[in-house]
This record gives C-alpha cells, sequence and structure tokens, in this order.
C-alpha cells in the first residue's frame, strides 16, 4: 500500500458498485452515478480550491482522471442530485475506508489516543434552513459534526441534528458514546464536557479519559499525593455536581500545574498509574484535533459548502473526511510529518500515476520513461 496506486485503490471499483448496488444509489439516476460523484469530489477537494458546483461540473466534463471525458452533466443536474442521492452511500465508504485502515495500520502505541472535538460550518440563513442555531444573527444556521481522532485518523463522525446539541456536554458525550473505544484508548476532550455525572458515567463504562477542569471547581479532597515542580498538586477528589449538597461517589485525580506564562492550569483524570507531568503532556496532544480541524479547512475545502441543502452538506463533508484518510494513509506509510508538503507531493504522485496510466493505456513502453518519474 506504500505506492499511490496502492493509496489510491484503499477504495476499489468494487467496493464502489457493491455498495451502489446495496443502497440504491444509481437506482433513478444512471448518468450522475454514486461512483462518479464520488470521484469527482475527491479530485476537487484535494485541488485545495474554494470548492463550487460550476467546479464540480467543469471537472466532470473534462474528465476527473485525465481520460474521456463522461457524458456532458449540468451545474443545475449536480445540484438537484447532491439533495437527493442518498448520503448514506458516502457514510458507508468511508466507514469502510476506516475499517480497512485500522485494520492495516493497527495500533501505533501501547496505549492510543483518542481525541474529541466539535467544529462548525457557520452559513447564512437564506441559504440552508435546517442547519442548528449556535450565535451569530438569528437568521443563521449552523453544521456542527463532532469528530473522533484516533492516532491519525478521523475513525468517527457525528453530526449535531438537534438544537440541544449546541451544547458540548451532550453532543461530544453522544460522539463518545457512538464510536467505537478499544480498552486501550485514552480519551482526550476539553472543558466542553463539565458534568460530574458524566465523568461517573465514563468511569462505570471503563473509559479512560484526561481533560480540563475549570479553576476553581468545587470538589472534596479524598487523598493527597505528594508533588514535585511544576505539578502544585496531586489529588484523589470527589466532584460536586450542579446544586448536590455532597460529593459524587466517583473518584477522580485532579493535577495542579502552572504554565510557562503562569497561569494555573487543572487536569482531571481517572488514570492513576501514571506521572502527573505524563498526563499533562498527554493532555497537550489533544491539539492534534485543533490541527486537523485547521488542514481539512484550510487544504481541503472543508468551510465551504456545495449545496443549500443538509444532505448534499452530509455528502460533501463524508466526501472530505475519505478524502483526508486517503491522504493520512499515504502520510503514515510514507512517514512524512506535517501537512502542507506531504499533501503537495500526494498530489504530484497522483498526477505521475495518471501519467503513468495514459502511457500504459495508450500502448506505449513506460518502461522507456520511467526515469522520469
Amino acid at each position: 500500500m506504500e505506492t499511490i496506486e496502492g493509496i489510491m485503490e484503499l477504495v476499489t471499483k468494487d467496493d464502489l458498485e457493491d455498495l451502489a448496488t446495496s443502497y440504491g444509489v444509481n437506482r433513478y439516476n444512471t448518468k450522475l452515478t454514486g461512483e462518479l460523484i464520488f470521484k469527482g469530489l475527491m479530485r476537487l477537494i484535494l485541488l485545495g480550491k474554494k470548492t463550487s458546483l460550476r467546479m464540480l461540473e467543469t471537472l466532470i466534463n473534462e474528465g476527473i482522471d485525465h481520460f474521456e471525458p463522461t457524458p456532458s452533466v449540468s451545474y443545475s443536474g449536480i445540484s438537484k442530485r447532491l439533495k437527493d442521492i442518498k448520503w448514506s452511500y458516502f457514510e458507508a465508504i468511508y466507514r469502510t475506508l476506516v475499517n480497512k485502515l485500522s485494520s492495516d495500520l493497527g495500533t501505533i502505541n501501547e496505549r492510543t489516543l483518542h481525541r474529541f472535538d466539535s467544529t462548525i460550518i457557520n452559513l447564512s440563513g437564506r441559504l440552508i434552513k435546517d442547519g442548528l442555531k449556535i450565535g451569530g444573527k438569528a437568521s443563521d444556521s449552523q453544521i456542527k459534526v463532532s469528530v473522533g481522532l484516533r492516532q491519525q485518523l478521523p475513525t468517527s463522525i457525528r453530526f449535531c441534528t438537534l438544537q440541544e446539541e449546541s451544547s458540548e456536554d451532550l453532543a461530544l458525550v453522544r460522539a463518545i458514546n457512538e464510536a467505537r473505544v478499544d480498552s486501550e484508548d485514552i480519551l482526550l476532550f476539553d472543558r466542553g464536557i463539565s458534568k460530574a455525572g458524566t465523568f461517573g458515567e465514563f468511569e462505570a463504562k471503563d473509559y479512560k479519559f484526561i481533560t480540563r477542569l475549570n479553576v476553581g471547581r468545587r470538589y472534596h479532597i479524598v487523598k493527597t499525593h505528594s508533588v514535585s515542580s511544576p505539578i502544585m498538586e496531586d489529588l484523589t477528589v470527589a466532584l460536586y455536581a450542579k446544586g448536590n449538597k455532597a460529593p459524587l461517589p466517583t473518584s477522580l485525580r485532579l493535577i495542579k500545574m502552572l504554565n510557562k506564562e503562569g497561569n494555573e492550569l487543572w487536569f482531571l483524570t481517572n488514570l492513576f498509574d501514571m506521572s502527573a507531568l505524563e498526563i499533562a503532556e498527554l493532555y497537550r496532544r489533544r491539539w492534534d484535533i485543533e490541527v486537523f480541524f485547521k488542514f481539512i479547512k484550510q487544504n481541503l475545502g472543508y468551510k465551504h459548502f456545495l449545496s443549500h441543502s443538509m444532505n448534499g452538506m452530509r455528502v460533501y463533508i463524508y466526501m472530505v473526511l475519505i478524502t483526508a484518510l486517503v491522504f493520512l494513509a499515504y502520510k503514515i506509510k510514507t512517514k512524512l510529518q506535517g501537512f502542507k508538503i506531504p499533501l503537495f507531493r500526494f498530489n504530484l504522485a497522483l498526477e505521475k500515476s495518471f501519467v503513468k496510466s495514459m502511457i500504459l493505456l495508450s500502448g506505449g513502453n513506460f518502461d522507456a520513461v520511467k526515469h522520469l518519474f
């Protein structure tokens, strides 16, 4: 799977056709097939430009992979197709890819960091009617998704569809409970999850976690542990729930320290077999999911939208994550660091693969020119 051809075969033509049959995605439209939408969106996303239906129309009509162009499709036809094509087909492709990569790449460390966070796309209320209302203008709508980043891969995604899920105490908890959480996973999440009862539920489910706690949160000290600089305190505590006079029965670990700017930080965890400094250092890795969100917004067009329907936006967001998974598989296999240059190299390798295919399909001798690649 180290070659670009191997990477692109993570989702095979057979996969696309089998899933299309299972979901009946081409039953009423044999021109703009699920496979054509899949390939067109992936190529468009990889171009790294501001996405639009006009660009997708041009890309499909000119030939997605530099081969024979497809029968002419129109801007309005693509727009209508995105409104009614089954988004569950693209979800199934995403799940298939996650399963393949999870099996192939396996667990990198003895303990696997599993980060959770949410991201929002803001849309004018004149464009889309069925989003959430999370601040901004009264007429604006937002599409909110919660993502689980396990090691380097976005292995779970959950669309927030209820207004109550504007609260992370609901949205992130539901995302975690619906994701696959293995026994070696350490969950990392921010202060959006703050209810004491939730931490007790995670402990009952044997979810290992590390999070931040607001400084000044009320707690009862169960036990005090010895510390050394820069750790201020290492405590076993029981938290108070809002309105409760007695602390909850769950014993958790509270670590207090000062950062380089002299600000006090509180970390909460149910891990007692690691040093306080190791806990603090692991929590810093939660930032990886922020870096991932920045990458897909700046390089894969995530903050843009192709459709005025929620169905079309679901299709597009799944395709952004599918494209990210394919690229990240290449990045991991080639042991490249960062995002910008590896993505550039990925696109170069993909273009070379297209040229190689054209040479071979035209009856040319690739061996005579392979030194140029």
